[in-house]
C-alpha cells in the first residue's frame, strides 16, 4: 500500500478581550472573550477531499483564569467552532499549572 501524505497550514486573526479582578490573598481572576477568523490553506491534500483541508472558519471562546502569588494557574474555557451558518463543534479546555 502506498503512503499518503497530507499537509496544510492555517492563519488565525482576531481580537481577545480580557478583564482582571483582584480576589484577595494575592489571587487574580481574569475573564477572557475571543473571536477568531481562521483561514486554512492546502499545500498537498494527498487524496483527502480539499473541502476538509481548505477554507474559512471561525472560533468564539469564553474563558476564565485564576492565578495567585504561589505560582498556581488554573484556567478553563468553552468554545464553538464552525464556518458559515454551521457551527461544527463545541469544546471545553481545562488547565492546571503549578511552578515550583
Amino acid at each position: 500500500m502506498a503512503p499518503v501524505t497530507t499537509s496544510f497550514g492555517s492563519f488565525e486573526v482576531g481580537p481577545t478581550f480580557s478583564r482582571s479582578y483582584n480576589v484577595g490573598s494575592g489571587g487574580t481572576l481574569t475573564a477572557n472573550l475571543s473571536a477568531k477568523s481562521i483561514w486554512t490553506y492546502d499545500f498537498s491534500n494527498g487524496g483527502v477531499a480539499a473541502s476538509t483541508t481548505r477554507g474559512h472558519s471561525g472560533r468564539i471562546e469564553i474563558g476564565l483564569d485564576y492565578s495567585n502569588d504561589d505560582n498556581l494557574l488554573i484556567n478553563g474555557s468553552v468554545f464553538v467552532d464552525g464556518g458559515g451558518r454551521d457551527w461544527d463543534s463545541l469544546g471545553v479546555t481545562v488547565g492546571l499549572d503549578y511552578t515550583f
